[in-house]
């Protein structure tokens, strides 16, 4: 298991699941998830190291720190760009060694604000419908290459992470077939 994140507790994220599973290997990298270049390198990193990458589970994201009165577009910008562009980039790095496996799997975690929205949070209920529709996309576009992209319903990832075994009880929400 490999976590690539921006922030800080992407290393400490690791030591703790490493902790959790001591039979397992488990390492954290920090790397900047909207550069696309630097999400190109780790996932090249990755799959020479574990000859692969079967799995990428998007599963990180902003919520917005501005209140009604604060800088929405700022804010706005912000959201999209952790939200929408490091998924984006993730699943576009991730692809280009899973179409040459010619298998593999993607899971876009989704945001409980994408399909109702919430007062003062449209930016994140606006990234959230958007991972939504790039998740669809994606689906058809490399279900032909043998990669399988879903998202599990809103607020169900938390039970996926914690029982992978439980994926059948979700549903596919947004995505293809598995």
């Amino acid at each position: 298991v490999i976590l690539c994140g921006s922030g800080p507790e992407t290393e400490a994220a690791a030591r703790a699941l490493a902790e959790q599973f001591p039979e397992g290997k488990v390492s954290g990298v920090r790397t900047d998830l909207s550069h696309y270049a630097e999400v190109e390198e780790c996932m090249d990193q990755i799959r020479e190291e574990f000859g692969g990458i079967d799995i990428l589970v998007n599963y990180a994201g902003l919520s917005p720190e501005e209140g009604p009165d604060g800088d929405k577009a700022k804010d706005f910008k912000r959201l999209m760009e952790y939200n929408v562009e490091a998924v984006f980039n993730c699943s576009r790095a991730a692809a280009v060694h899973m179409r040459r496996q010619k298998s593999g799997v993607i899971v876009n975690a989704g945001w409980l604000a994408q399909d109702a929205g919430e007062e003062c949070w449209y930016g994140y209920a606006a990234s959230g419908a958007a991972v939504g529709s790039l998740t669809v996309s994606m689906a058809k576009e490399l279900k032909q290459d043998g990669i399988f992209i879903y998202e599990p319903e809103s607020g169900k990832v938390t039970s996926l992470v914690e029982d992978p075994a439980s994926i059948g009880d979700h549903g596919l929400g947004n995505g293809g077939e598995i």
